[in-house]
């Protein structure tokens, strides 16, 4: 074995215990839920390891440990949800995020032949259910019944049937219960048989796509640009140092109760105990600093030409997406 070779094993070696310490993390909030065992989790973790390392760029983050601690929680997430899509969600968060081809699906596949009233009362809900209010720990909860008369008073100026605010409350709850119960079955190959007494295989029964072949194609490739981009800055979030670049070093904190957890920069303010002013600008430097470490990967990886003049429209960007982040990625876990 030569040194670079020994080199290497000596950091897999070294790895082993942020990735077990990861893998423990997971395990403690999910364990009730799936049947796995912390050597599943742990196994997970480890396979991600040689792509870690790959990725791994030390003049931007000298402590391995803790990116790879970081890291490895989410590809470890990342295998739990594709078996469970569904996992680390409320069914109001996934209610409040779903496109309406997906919860068009879910209804379906829960017998609701028409699926018209309900994805009325999903639009509005979509509308009026995003405020800081909605969540309670990091996660999206119930909605009140203030929220339901919104709600109520919306759908009556829109549509012309009458609907009283138990039947719209009762619509919302089954459309998220249907959603939540779909998201929660495993994916199938199209290889495998319809069902034990079949030779039949998913894939020979469904529709050819013929003429939306190309579109087909289109989507998937963004898809991949977005997996791509997502991947990108998740890893980039864990490499960035406050003290680089004169951040507050609770930085993550604010962002994480901010975009997370929903609450204001005033409530932040007050639990950490620095002025609002302080929050308002870290946060809004944060955002230019990933913004400005995104162009040049984007022009490498997207074939994407962004002028520094746009940093502004692409901060909002960068904010729905960290919005989306920290929903998923709260304190880990929180079920």
């Amino acid at each position: 074995m030569n040194q670079k070779q020994e080199g290497y094993e000596a950091l897999l070696a070294y790895l082993q215990e942020p990735c077990y310490q990861a893998a423990v993390k997971v395990h403690q909030g999910y364990q009730q839920r799936l049947s796995h065992t912390l050597f599943d989790y742990f196994g997970w973790g480890t396979v991600h390891v040689p792509r870690l390392l790959q990725d791994f760029q030390p003049e931007l983050n000298p402590d391995l440990a803790r990116y790879a601690y970081s890291i490895l929680q989410n590809r470890i997430l990342d295998e739990l949800r594709m078996l469970d899509r569904s996992l680390g969600y409320t069914q109001w968060s996934l209610l409040l995020h779903v496109s309406e081809r997906r919860l068009r699906q879910a209804l379906a596949r829960a017998g609701m032949a028409e699926p018209t009233p309900y994805l009325q009362v999903w639009q509005l809900y979509r509308q009026l259910g995003r405020s800081p209010q909605m969540r309670h720990q990091g996660k999206v909860r119930e909605p009140s019944r203030d929220l339901l008369r919104q709600i109520l008073t919306q759908y009556q100026q829109q549509f012309p049937d009458a609907v009283s605010l138990d039947q719209m409350s009762r619509r919302l709850q089954e459309a998220a219960v249907a959603l939540k119960t779909y998201l929660s079955m495993p994916e199938r190959s199209l290889n495998a048989p319809i069902d034990a007494s079949s030779e039949t295989e998913l894939g020979g029964i469904l529709p050819d796509p013929g003429q939306d072949w190309d579109e087909a194609l289109d989507r998937a490739e963004l898809e991949a640009q977005y997996q791509a981009l997502s991947d990108w800055l998740s890893q980039e979030i864990c490499q960035i140092q406050p003290s680089q670049y004169r951040l507050n070093p609770q930085i993550f904190t604010m962002l994480e109760r901010y975009y997370g957890a929903g609450l204001t920069q005033t409530e932040i303010s007050q639990e950490l105990g620095v002025n609002q002013s302080t929050v308002g600008r870290n946060l809004a430097k944060f955002e230019e600093i990933l913004a400005a470490r995104l162009i040049p990967w984007a022009e490498d990886h997207l074939a994407t030409s962004i002028s520094p003049d746009r940093i502004s429209p692409l901060c909002e960007a960068l904010e729905q997406w960290l919005q989306t982040y920290y929903q998923e990625h709260p304190s880990l876990p929180q079920e």
